[in-house]
């Protein structure tokens, strides 16, 4: 059983403030002192909380960013563990075998697990396995590993990495990679999945893929030997400037599950609504909070709002409170909570329209709710546009911005617009987030080549 510092665990929950340069400078050095000295467990430990701690800090939300000062120091970290444990040239691997690795995995909340599914399922190499070095927690349960061998299917392998340290989890992976010799390895890891960042170097694989799955700080995006994907057209612009160098964009997918027969809404009837995803995609200010925009929106036009995914006691008492301000009756706002698959409840829902998550967008949801052929009146983020649903939209969809915007939209929509915007939807879906299109696209040709060496820090970010 795997036995972490509980430090880790008090950061994750615990949203930090934001953290000047001077700030940093006080972490930097016991990190650079402890890395000289080869304390290697005490460097690891103390990256990962550091990491933790500003991937939640609640201003960053939405907003990807990275610091090549940490990420330096993680390949320094990697190069010392390779000179204690040297592997073969990456060159030696033959095999057509790719080796997924990933933090954590959870069943029907967020992206992060399906995207990674479907990934695994749309690979075409002859081999494909996947490695999750669970550095949060202990030993996965008997139902954790029965769905992820479902999700996975026969040909697809999963181990577990159980060790009573970080080290030794980085030593039981490059092991395995040396013996196995992988001809790509994909990270779909945390942000601050020191296992992988410190664990691998620009000889573990032909190919290391980052994929940046995360919308918050992240280590990562500096590694030099890691090719970087992103899937946000704005953030890869934006990595591609911070960095200096290509970025490659992939797109999301969900598995075709079938748009389900159009619900006819009677103007002036009661019209059912409906946001997805988790507390973060809603907390904070967007002119109007979460609570805001469910009061306006029953106050405008009748029926009920139906929230889909996991809220805190404190914001579900605040949707409340505002709905009684407003005089308006409790039972039409609903909490579902997290549910196993957002597109099989959405297609067997009478939902008829939904709002996005704002003021940070989810894409993965968006996707579903587009292949369900379900209008979507999406949220543009002006203030940061890297966190809009707009990126993930079609074109011509119901959009707002300021609350002028979206009571302009609710007073717009017509059945004809709904029908209309129903058909906008699936059909972007078919033509941008099929399988097919993941398929396609998702890959790196073997004739790119990212760096294998690690270049000095740069300024403190």
């Amino acid at each position: 059983m795997f036995k972490y510092n509980s430090g880790l665990h008090q950061a994750s929950t615990t949203p930090r403030t934001r953290k000047t340069r001077v700030e940093m400078n006080e972490v930097i050095a016991p990190l650079q002192h402890v890395l000289a000295q080869r304390q290697f467990e005490n460097f690891l430990n103390a990256m990962a909380v550091y990491a933790i701690q500003r991937a939640y800090d609640k201003e960053a939300q939405g907003l990807l960013t990275g610091s090549s000062t940490l990420d330096a120091l993680c390949c320094q970290a990697a190069e010392a563990i390779e000179r204690d444990d040297p592997m073969p040239a990456a060159t030696a691997g033959t095999d057509d075998f790719t080796l997924y690795i990933a933090t954590e995995l959870y069943w029907g909340k967020g992206g992060h697990t399906p995207l990674l599914m479907d990934l695994i399922k749309v690979d075409r190499s002859a081999r494909r396995e996947l490695v999750l070095t669970n550095i949060n927690g202990g030993p996965k349960t008997s139902e954790f590993k029965q769905q992820l061998s479902q999700a996975l299917g026969p040909s697809v392998k999963a181990h577990y990495l159980e060790a009573e340290s970080l080290l030794e989890k980085i030593l039981i992976l490059r092991a395995y990679i040396r013996a196995q010799r992988p001809r790509r390895i994909i990270l779909m890891t945390h942000q601050h999945d020191v296992v992988s960042y410190c664990g691998l170097t620009g000889g573990s694989a032909r190919q290391i893929i980052k994929v940046l799955h995360a919308d918050t700080f992240s280590l990562g995006l500096n590694i030099p030997w890691y090719m970087l994907v992103t899937l946000n057209a704005i953030s890869a612009q934006d990595i591609a400037n911070d960095t200096g160098r290509g970025v490659h964009l992939w797109p999301i997918a969900a598995e075709d599950q079938g748009m389900r027969p159009w619900r006819e809404w009677e103007a002036g009837g009661p019209l059912k609504t409906c946001s997805h995803g988790t507390q973060r995609k809603f907390d904070g200010q967007a002119g109007l909070t979460y609570a805001d925009v469910v009061a306006q929106r029953l106050q405008l036009l009748p029926g009920e709002h139906v929230h889909i995914g996991d809220l805190n006691e404190e914001m579900l008492h605040q949707i409340r409170a505002t709905i009684a301000r407003a005089g308006l009756a409790a039972e039409r706002f609903s909490h579902v909570g997290s549910v196993p698959s957002l597109w099989r409840y959405l297609k067997a829902s009478d939902i008829q329209l939904c709002i996005s998550s704002f003021p940070v967008c989810g894409p993965r949801g968006l996707v579903e709710t587009k292949g369900c052929g379900l209008p979507v009146l999406m949220y543009e983020n002006r203030e940061h546009p890297v966190r809009s649903s707009l990126i993930h939209a079609y074109p011509g969809c119901l959009h707002w911005s300021t609350e002028q915007e979206l009571v302009a939209a609710y007073r717009a929509l017509t059945p004809a617009v709904l029908r209309e915007q129903a058909l906008l939807a699936r059909a972007d879906y078919e033509r941008n987030h099929s399988m097919e299109a993941l398929g396609t696209k998702a890959r790196i040709p073997d004739n790119y080549v990212a760096p294998k060496v690690c270049r000095p820090a740069g300024t403190l970010t």
